[in-house]
C-alpha cells in the first residue's frame, strides 16, 4: 500500500491496480518501480489509451514501512489544474504609464507607479457632452484606427478608418453607429480595402474615399457614393488612387488626394466630379503632391496637403484656387513651413491645422487663424505644444462660437490639453472637454485623435487613442474593486512610486519621492490616508548619505513594518537595507537587525514565511556571515538562518505559499544547482525542490511571481516556460512549474503580480497583450479572471449540456437555482481538476433554471 502525492493531492493509501484519477482522467491501472523511480500509469482519453511514465523525484519510507512518492510530471504529462481567464477585463480603468506596485484591499485597487493619468479603456473612438464638457459613452471596441466620421442626420453616426472589428462582429473599415455607439449590425458595405480616410454625408448618400477595391461585392475605385440607408451602391466614379478629403458644392464632389485618373479623365490629385453623373469636369488645378485637405466656400476652394505647385502657380502645401478655371489665387499664399491636414472656413477666416511652425510670416505651432482675402495670419494662437511636430493637428471643426482642435498635442493656451482642446472664438478660452491619453506608443504619426464631428450637443472624436474621460493622478492611484473605475484617492508624488502595504487606517507607499502632494518632505517613504490621499502621521528618516532613497518591498505584518530599500540608516540608527519600524511612528525597532553588509542597490523583493523573513538583493553578508544575494533572518531580531542558497545573480521577485518559496531574477545557479531565473524552496527546512521551469538560455530573467497553493503567476523575459511557448507571463502548476495553455503574452515583462481570491492583477511597462498580428492594446494593467467560468450551453429536449472550467482552482462546484437569489442547491462537483467540465443536467420543471460555478 502506498500514498501517491500529486503536487499537494494526496491519493489516499491504496493497491497497485485500483483506480486512480489523473489530470482530467481516471487511470484504470498503475503500477510502480521503486528501483527506477518510474509511476506507470494508463489511463483513456477520446477513445484510446495511453500509457505514460512519470518520473519520481523523491522517495522516502514512512515509519510505518509506506512509501510516500512526491511525482514529477514530465513535458508530457496532463494539466493538473485549471487556469484563469484568456481575455482581460476591461472595466478596470488604467493609468498611462507603467504600474510598479499593486495593493488590493477593502474593495480598492491601489496602483503605484510612474504615470499621470488614469482612464477608462475607452478605444478609439468617444463622445462627450460639449456643453459640460463630461465624457458620455463609447462603443465597443474598435480594433484599429478611426479616421473620419460623420453624423447619419437620424442620432448616430457613420465612421470610418482602418478597422476589422467592432465588439465581437467582424466588419471592415466602415460602419454605422447607433445613437448610443452600439454597432449597427444591419448595415455592412462588406468593404474589400486597406482604409476610409474621409467621409461625407449629402442628400440620402453617404461618400466614401480612401483605398479601397469592392463594397457590397461591386468593384469600386477609392471613392465611391452608397445608399446612407443600405449601403448600395449609387456613384461609382472609378478613381486610380487615394482619396484622402472631399467637399460638395454646387452638385460638384471635390476630393483632394493621391491619384492620377478619375474614370476617363486623366486628373492630378485634386479633382471635381458631378454627384449626378459621377464624371470628372474639366477643372484640373493638377497639385504636384498628396492634398489632405480641403474646404469649398463659394468660388474659392482651399487645398492643403504636401504640394509645392498647384493650378499653375508655387504654392507650398496651402492655396486657395478658382472653382471656375482652376488657377491658384495670386493675391492668397500663406507659405506654411510644414503639411497642411485640415481646412475649416467661417466667414472671412481660413483656419488651418497641420505640422507647421510658420505660416504667414508668423509663428504659428499647428495652427493658424488666417485672413481669407490676403492670408495674413490673425491673432488667434492656440499655442500648442507637442514633443514632435508630426500630426500635430489633424481636424477642426467650428460650430457658432465654438472651435474644437484635434491631433497629437499635449498642452493648448498653456494648459494640459492632450489631443483635443476646445476654444470658445470670441473670448479665446478653453471649452469642456475630458481629459485623454495615448497610451499606444511613442508619440509618432500612426497616434492621437484624428477626426471630429458634433450632433445634437455631442462631439464625437475618432483617432488612434485608448482613453478618454479620466482623471488626473501623479504616480499613485485608486480603483474601485466593484466598478473598475478611479476613486478619488490621490496622493501625488515627485518620483515613481515602487512598493505599497496596508495598515490600519493606512496606506505605506515606498519608493524613490522625496515630496509627496507638492510641498511635503519625504525620504521615499509615507502613510496615506486610505480614502483621499492626504498624509497621516508617520516620519521616516531613512537616508544613505549619498543620493535619494528608494523603498522596493514593504510587509505590514502585527505590529511590526518591514521597509526593504537602499538606505544605510533609519532616524538615526544603522539599519542596512531592511529595517523593521514602527507602523504608527516609523522609529525604527532597536531589537531588529540583520546587518547587510556588501552591495550598493540594496533590498528588491522580501517575503515573510512562519518566523522567517526572506530578503532579496544586493548584499555579501548577513550579521557578518557570507550569505550572498538571498538570505532569510528571524522576523524578530534579524539573526540569520541557517540557510546560504548563494545564487550568482540577484534575485527580483519572492513568492511564497504555506509551504514553498519561489525565487525569481537573473540567476543561472543557486543551491549549487544549475537553475535558470526560478527555483523553489521547501520553507520547512529550506532545502531545494526538483521544480525546473525549463527556461531557456537566452532568458533575461524573472521579475515578478504570485503563488496559490495550486497555481504560479510567474512574468520575466521569456518566450518558453514551463517546457511550452509563452512569452513573458505564464501560469504554472505549483509543483512541477509546467505550463498551462494561458498566454496573455505582454510585450513587455510585467513588474508586479497581485492574487486575490478571484481575480489576477498584472501591472507592469507593458502596452499590449497577445502576439501580433491580433495582439490588442492593453496598457500597463491587465486583470484576469481566476474564478470558474462557462465555457458553453445548449438545451436538448432532455438535457441541458454545460461545459465550464475550474478557473485555476484544483476542483470546483456546478450549481442550481429557480432564481438569482437562490437558493443555491449543488448538483455536481468536479474533483478532476482541468480546463473543462462537461455536465448533462436534466431539463425538469420548473422550466427556468439558473446555473453558476463557484471554487471550492
Amino acid at each position: 500500500m502506498i500514498d501517491v502525492l500529486f503536487g499537494t493531492r494526496k491519493i489516499p493509501s491504496t493497491r497497485c491496480g485500483a483506480k486512480i484519477k489523473v489530470g482530467r482522467f481516471l487511470a484504470t491501472t498503475w503500477s510502480l518501480d521503486s528501483q527506477k523511480k518510474t509511476l506507470t500509469l494508463t489511463y483513456m482519453s477520446c477513445q484510446s489509451i495511453h500509457l505514460l511514465r512519470h518520473r519520481i523525484v523523491q522517495i522516502q519510507r514512512a515509519a510505518v514501512s509506506k512509501l510516500s512518492l512526491l511525482v514529477c510530471f514530465g513535458l508530457t504529462a496532463l494539466h493538473l489544474h485549471g487556469q484563469p481567464s484568456p481575455t482581460a477585463d476591461q472595466k478596470f480603468w488604467t493609468p498611462d504609464g507603467p504600474i510598479n506596485s499593486i495593493l488590493v484591499t477593502n474593495n480598492t485597487v491601489y496602483l503605484g507607479g510612474d504615470f499621470s493619468y488614469l482612464g477608462p479603456r475607452t478605444g478609439p473612438a468617444v463622445v462627450f457632452d460639449q456643453t459640460t464638457g463630461q465624457f458620455l459613452f463609447s462603443p465597443q471596441r474598435i480594433s484599429g484606427i478611426v479616421k473620419a466620421i460623420v453624423p447619419d442626420d437620424a442620432g448616430g453616426w457613420f465612421i470610418g478608418g482602418t478597422f476589422t472589428r467592432i465588439g465581437d462582429v467582424a466588419i471592415t473599415n466602415i460602419a454605422r453607429l447607433n445613437s448610443d455607439l452600439s454597432l449597427d449590425t444591419s448595415w455592412n458595405a462588406r468593404m474589400v480595402g486597406t482604409t476610409v480616410n474621409a467621409l461625407l454625408l449629402d442628400s440620402g448618400r453617404l461618400y466614401i474615399g480612401g483605398q479601397f477595391t469592392r463594397i457590397n461585392g461591386q468593384t469600386i475605385g477609392n471613392l465611391a457614393g452608397v445608399n446612407a440607408s443600405n449601403a448600395s451602391v449609387a456613384w461609382n466614379p472609378q478613381l486610380s488612387g487615394t482619396v484622402n478629403a472631399m467637399r460638395i458644392s454646387a452638385g460638384l464632389l471635390y476630393a483632394g488626394g493621391s491619384f492620377f485618373s478619375v474614370g476617363s479623365s486623366n486628373v492630378q490629385n485634386l479633382v471635381a466630379i458631378s454627384t449626378a453623373t459621377a464624371l470628372a469636369t474639366g477643372w484640373n488645378p493638377a497639385p504636384d503632391a498628396a492634398v489632405l485637405a480641403l474646404e469649398v466656400l463659394g468660388n474659392t476652394v482651399y487645398a492643403g496637403g504636401q504640394f509645392s505647385t498647384i493650378g499653375t502657380r508655387p504654392r507650398n502645401r496651402l492655396a486657395s484656387v478658382d472653382a471656375t478655371t482652376g488657377i491658384a489665387f495670386q493675391t492668397w499664399n500663406p507659405n506654411p513651413n510644414g503639411v497642411v491636414r485640415a481646412i475649416s472656413v467661417v466667414g472671412s477666416t481660413v483656419y488651418v491645422g497641420g505640422d507647421f511652425t510658420t505660416v504667414s510670416a508668423q509663428n504659428r505651432r499647428g495652427f493658424a487663424a488666417l485672413n481669407s482675402g490676403n492670408g495674413a495670419a490673425q491673432a488667434l494662437n492656440l499655442q500648442l505644444e507637442s514633443v514632435t511636430t508630426a500630426n500635430l493637428v489633424r481636424s477642426i471643426l467650428i460650430q457658432g462660437n465654438s472651435l474644437y482642435v484635434s491631433g497629437l498635442f499635449t498642452n493648448a493656451l498653456g494648459a494640459p490639453h492632450l489631443m483635443v482642446v476646445g476654444i470658445d472664438i470670441p473670448s479665446v478660452t478653453a471649452l469642456p472637454v475630458p481629459l485623454a491619453s495615448d497610451f499606444n506608443g511613442p508619440f509618432g504619426a500612426a497616434f492621437g485623435a484624428n477626426a471630429l464631428a458634433i450632433a445634437n450637443g455631442k462631439v464625437f472624436v475618432g483617432g488612434d487613442f485608448f482613453s478618454f474621460g479620466g482623471v488626473a493622478r501623479q504616480r499613485a492611484a485608486a480603483l474601485s474593486l466593484t466598478t473598475g473605475a478611479a476613486l478619488p484617492w490621490a496622493p501625488k508624488f515627485s518620483a515613481p512610486v515602487l512598493s505599497m502595504a496596508y495598515g490600519t487606517n493606512r496606506i505605506y507607499v515606498g519608493g524613490s519621492f522625496t515630496n509627496v502632494n507638492t510641498t511635503n518632505f519625504a525620504q521615499g517613504l509615507v502613510a496615506v490616508d486610505p480614502l483621499i490621499g492626504d498624509l497621516t502621521p508617520f516620519n521616516f528618516l531613512g537616508t544613505n548619505l549619498s543620493q535619494n532613497v528608494s523603498i522596493r518591498s514593504l510587509i505590514v505584518s502585527s505590529n511590526t513594518l518591514y521597509v526593504g530599500g537602499d538606505f544605510t540608516i533609519v532616524g538615526s540608527q544603522p539599519r542596512r537595507f531592511v529595517a523593521a519600524v514602527d507602523p504608527a511612528t516609523a522609529a525604527p525597532n532597536a531589537g531588529f537587525n540583520a546587518r547587510l553588509g556588501g552591495g550598493f542597490s540594496g533590498i528588491n523583493a522580501m517575503v515573510l514565511a512562519g518566523t522567517n523573513l526572506y530578503i532579496a538583493g544586493d548584499f555579501t553578508t548577513v550579521n557578518s556571515l557570507a550569505i550572498p544575494r538571498l538570505a532569510a533572518v528571524s522576523r524578530t531580531d534579524g539573526t540569520n538562518v541557517n540557510w546560504i542558497p548563494n545564487p550568482n545573480q540577484s534575485p527580483n521577485a519572492l513568492a511564497a505559499t504555506a509551504d514553498t518559496l519561489y525565487v525569481g531574477g537573473l540567476f543561472s545557479q543557486i543551491s549549487g544547482v544549475a537553475l535558470k531565473n526560478f527555483a523553489a524552496f521547501s520553507l520547512p527546512d529550506n532545502s531545494l525542490l526538483g521544480v525546473d521551469a525549463a527556461l531557456p538560455p537566452f532568458a533575461n530573467g524573472v521579475t515578478a511571481i504570485a503563488a496559490s497553493p495550486v497555481t504560479l503567476y510567474v512574468g520575466g523575459s521569456f518566450d518558453s516556460i514551463g517546457g511550452e511557448f509563452r512569452f513573458n507571463l505564464a501560469c504554472l502548476a505549483s509543483f512541477n512549474a509546467s505550463a498551462y495553455d494561458w498566454d496573455p503574452a505582454p510585450d513587455q515583462p510585467p513588474t508586479v503580480i497581485t492574487l486575490t481570491d478571484d481575480r489576477a492583477f498584472i501591472g507592469g511597462p507593458f502596452r499590449f497583450l497577445g502576439r501580433s498580428p491580433t495582439n490588442t492594446i492593453n496598457a500597463f494593467l491587465a486583470v484576469f479572471s481566476r474564478a470558474p467560468q462557462f465555457i458553453q450551453s445548449s438545451l436538448s429536449p432532455n438535457n441541458i449540456h454545460l461545459v465550464t472550467t475550474t478557473g485555476d482552482r484544483t476542483d470546483a462546484v456546478l450549481q442550481a437555482a429557480t432564481d438569482l437569489a437562490g437558493p443555491w442547491i449543488s448538483i455536481a462537483t468536479n474533483d478532476i481538476p482541468g480546463f473543462r467540465w462537461t455536465v448533462d443536467y436534466p431539463t425538469i420543471s420548473p422550466p427556468q433554471r439558473f446555473f453558476r460555478t463557484v471554487a471550492r
